[in-house]
């Protein structure tokens, strides 16, 4: 089940805040089947993170951090 669209949502949001919203929720929804079938497959600790922004910037120096993973 692969969803299109969700790599321009940082544009998107700019022009229209509806749009930025059911590309989020489609976002969340997408990470919560990928978590449903990750604790199906024995996975015991699954976090689902939807953020928005620079990719570059968001993975390496702040996701880490909010997720308390240094």
């Amino acid at each position: 089940m692969k969803r299109q669209g969700l790599s321009a949502y940082s544009t998107v949001k700019a022009y229209d805040r509806s749009i930025a919203e059911s590309a989020y929720q489609s976002a969340e929804e997408l990470l919560n089947d990928y978590k449903a079938e990750a604790i199906q497959a024995g996975v015991q600790n699954v976090t689902v993170h939807v953020d928005y922004g620079s990719t570059k910037t968001m993975i390496a120096p702040d996701l880490p951090k909010k997720s308390k993973l240094t």
